[in-house]
């Protein structure tokens, strides 16, 4: 019998209605689910709104399914930093996001509280801090400020118990250290002379003064504080019985668990505190619980970058509101914000968001989703999920399979076994894709035992135009350059993704080569073209390798260099020493970091001079020679732009080889200039690296582009020939829009003799986009919405390349997707040269005199000047 396919994935574009109370207004969401069990789902979201873009990911736990639940995860040696992934594959979670705020120095530590079956793994927080709690007891959840009240009994004496699993100044606080910390305890350090106390059985075993780390017993803990509390050691005595006394404001015996969240976002359903340390627009994580708690949500929302901002807490309270949620707990963001997923249970981890670093962060703690559903292997659902749905002839249309058991858990199954066939259009099957030979609309059907999944996919005509926002590439020698994804454009405005290996590549004057999808450099210094052809489409982009050195200094002498430290008693010096790269000299570095406080910083500065080097012209980057001393230290610079703004920028992360080595610091690309470099550094943040070494500099140099080609020597792009540009002789309508309005025929339009199935809407940008110029107009262009089988112009007065970055790609997406139902043309006006452009069938035209829309019965023309 064949069984009925249930669709897992839903991939809907919903028009939102705007809110009038919301700062940032909803203009459409991409939706796509995706089962994890019948208990877990994934939700992705892809917002566009009035502020932005927002790319929001959601898993949605069912509290009353048997086989899901969801509770704090952590490094099993908490003092430890790790990669969420690491730490959820040690829990053997299905998925996972990040937790609370935590100490970023080694050894660390979680803010707030960790309580679970196994005991106290991080205490609370003081009350005074204001840091929340969630605890899922045996009522339910309850989120709170807990107010932790601990102390220790010495042989019937109390002695008050600072915290659990936290160390901070250790000045006058007692903490204790478990097992969860991990092996041993802290030690002492030249700076810090320290009292460690193992207890075991209730009683005190050893008691050691300014010693290295100790090792904590598995069922017992190690008491820790600063030997200068003398009247301390009058009481802690070698085989006295020692009591713990802890009161957190509930009974963590009868606690599934507890852990701690930044701020109690929703109570009640309506939002309740903000946190003052995290304000503005920023990446979120948070959980929420629904009023019946039959429903968890652990939210990530991205930022800082063009395709997702990020959310204020205000807005990120609203979002919770919207999926249903009662109570919420905002977690920590930034660069911690990460969801990580293991579909299949095997122990690979793929990050699900975008996490603003780039890359994961480490950290100590998260929450974990579990799946404990009884194994099944049996095939009950299939999803075909496609790379892409259109595409040109010749390319390789790939796609995954995806299989579900009766949990609708994912499963792993053999592919090779699957039938697929393609009707439509004439193809060729591949193991690695499917190459369709003709244009059209064309259906994929994949069958497994009786289940199937089918798609549609539009094969387009030839490619006429290829673009992109690759307008030249700039590089070192040797270096390489990875291409990115192509626009094609076919004869009849519409679009599709061309990666850069399924382009034939040719590069002039012998200056590198193309190697599936990589230009990589030769080791010459010049300029060439690289032309690229796919059909009848051809892009060329200018190469420049290699920069222009400007010598900033030769470190041959401390000529006009000066050393400056902090803390200012660091014993730091430098000196000119006979190892070098080139010339006799270099300078050698001494670094003393023994006296940096602890969670401060220490930095050895090599100033150039009281006021820094100002540089004539752009240089993009700085480059210089260090012997590293493998220190895993920072390596930096400060540079003030033309407006005062000091900006950081970085040489290495870490300090992490030894011997001569050539780093580079990139230079932002919208700083202001002329610059000056006002020095160069090594740094330290962690309070394990305070020690003292040395590293050499030498040939400090600022690199700057070479000349530019002129526009005679760089070959023309192919330019698609539009089908629907004409201007013809007779016509039923004519509409023009020029500088002075928009004529009907040659009177001024108006609501009365504009056709009906025709709609202009003009648009204010004059002030570099809708939300700096009036953002009231989002509205009459949600309004659009309605709209289906009609013509649709919308009126910029400026290019919508000349308008803020990110708003631009909002609006673009929004009229890709009116375009699904419409005719759509943008016009503008104002600088530049007049042109036409292309995206997903949306035809994008600047004009210098007129734009003109034709109608010929049901066929439309236009012309522009």
């Amino acid at each position: 019998m064949k069984r009925k396919l249930i669709i897992l994935t839903l991939i809907i574009a919903l028009i939102l209605s705007l809110s009038a109370n919301a700062e940032m207004k909803t203009i459409m969401d991409y939706r796509t689910e995706t089962f994890l069990s019948a208990g877990l789902k994934h939700i992705n979201i892809v917002r566009e709104t009035t502020e932005g873009p927002l790319d929001i990911n959601i898993l949605k736990i069912d509290l009353n399914n048997e086989y899901t639940d969801f509770k704090p995860i952590y490094s099993h040696e908490i003092s430890v930093k790790k990669p969420l992934s690491v730490i959820a594959q040690e829990w053997h979670s299905t998925a996972a996001i990040n937790g609370e705020f935590y100490s970023v120095n080694n050894p660390s530590f979680p803010f707030g509280a960790i309580v679970d079956r196994s005991g106290i793994v991080s205490a609370p927080n003081t009350f005074e801090f204001g840091f929340p709690t969630i605890v899922k007891g045996p009522d339910g959840f309850d989120i709170s400020v807990l107010d932790p009240k601990m102390k220790l009994l010495v042989s019937g004496i109390e002695v008050p118990l600072h915290t659990i699993n936290k160390v901070g100044a250790l000045d006058s606080e007692v903490i204790m250290l478990n097992s969860s910390w991990g092996k041993q305890s802290i030690g002492s350090t030249v700076n810090r002379k320290l009292v460690e106390i193992q207890v075991n059985g209730g009683r005190i075993r050893s008691i050691h003064i300014g010693e290295k780390p100790i090792d904590i017993p598995d069922d017992g803990f190690v008491i820790v504080f600063n030997s200068k509390n003398t009247e301390l050691l009058n009481i802690f005595q070698n085989g006295a019985t020692i009591e713990t006394i802890i009161d957190f404001g509930f009974d963590i015996n009868n606690i599934d668990w507890a852990a701690g969240g930044v701020n109690h976002l929703l109570k009640d359903g309506q939002i309740f505190q903000f946190n003052d340390s995290i304000l503005g627009r920023h990446p979120r994580t948070a959980i929420g619980i629904n009023k019946e708690e039959d429903t968890a949500f652990l939210v990530t929302v991205d930022g800082r970058n063009r395709h997702s901002i990020g959310t204020l807490q205000s807005e990120l309270a609203m979002l919770l509101v919207e999926l249903g949620c009662w109570n919420a707990l905002n977690l920590d963001g930034g660069g911690s914000t990460q969801m990580v997923i293991d579909s299949y249970g095997i122990g690979d981890y793929t990050v699900v968001n975008s996490p603003s670093d780039g890359r994961e962060r480490q950290m100590v703690s998260g929450f974990g989703v579990f799946n404990r559903y009884p194994a099944h292997s049996e095939v009950m659902n299939l999803e075909i999920i496609p790379g892409t749905t259109t595409l040109f002839k010749n390319q390789r249309f790939e796609y995954d399979l995806r299989a579900f058991n009766k949990y609708y858990v994912p499963i792993r199954f053999d592919v090779g076994r699957a039938m697929v066939t393609v009707k439509g259009l004439t193809n060729a099957i591949g193991a690695e894709g499917i190459i369709f030979t003709e244009s059209g609309k064309a259906t994929l059907k994949v069958s497994y035992n009786g289940v199937s999944s089918e798609i549609g996919i539009e094969v387009l005509n030839d490619v006429e135009e290829i673009a992109s926002d690759l307008k030249e590439i700039t590089l070192q020698t040797s270096d390489k350059f990875t291409l990115p994804d192509f626009i094609g454009i076919e004869g009849s405005g519409k679009t599709a993704v061309i990666k850069a290996n399924e382009i034939e590549w040719q590069v002039s004057n012998n200056i590198g080569n193309v190697t599936t999808g990589v230009f990589v450099a030769g080791k010459n210094i010049g300029t060439g073209i690289l032309t690229g052809r796919f059909d009848r489409g051809e892009v060329n982009i200018p190469i420049y390798v290699g920069y222009d050195e400007m010598l900033i200094h030769d470190f041959e002498s401390l000529n006009g260099l000066l050393l400056n430290q902090y803390p200012s008693d660091s014993n730091g010096r430098m000196i000119t020493f006979e190892r070098s790269v080139e010339g006799r000299n270099s300078i050698k570095l001494f670094y003393d970091f023994t006296t940096m406080k602890p969670n401060d910083q220490a930095i050895t500065f090599v100033e150039f001079g009281e006021t820094g080097k100002l540089l004539q012209g752009e240089p993009k980057s700085f480059t210089m020679w260090v012997f590293g001393d493998r220190s895993n230290h920072w390596l930096r610079a400060r540079i003030v732009d033309a407006y005062g703004v000091v900006h950081r920028i970085d040489f290495a992360e870490e300090i992490d080889w030894y011997g001569w080595k050539q780093v580079t610091a990139n230079i932002p690309t919208n700083i202001a200039y002329p610059i000056t470099l006002k020095n160069v550094y090594i740094a330290n943040i962690y309070n394990d690296r305070n020690n003292k070494g040395s590293i050499y500099i030498d040939k400090l140099t600022a690199n700057y582009p070479l000349k530019k080609m002129d526009s005679s020597e760089v070959p023309d792009n192919s330019k698609l020939v539009d089908k629907l540009k004409s201007k013809p002789s007779s016509y039923n309508d004519k509409i023009t829009i020029n500088k002075a309005g928009t004529f009907i025929g040659s009177l001024p339009a108006d609501y009365s003799n504009i056709p009906e199935n025709i709609h202009i809407v003009e648009i204010d940008v004059s002030k570099g986009g809708i939300k700096k110029t009036d953002n009231s107009q989002w509205s009459r262009l949600i309004e659009l919405k309605e709209l289906s089988d009609d013509t649709i112009i919308i009126r910029l007065n400026s290019h919508i390349n000349d308008i803020d970055s990110i708003e631009a790609g909002v609006l673009r997406n929004l009229f890709h997707y009116l375009k699904e139902n419409n005719t759509v043309f943008v016009v503008s006006s104002g600088s530049g040269e007049s042109g036409a452009t292309y995206d997903r069938g949306v035809r994008y035209i600047h004009f210098m005199q007129y734009f003109e829309l034709y109608t010929i019965g049901n066929v439309q023309s236009y012309y522009y000047e």
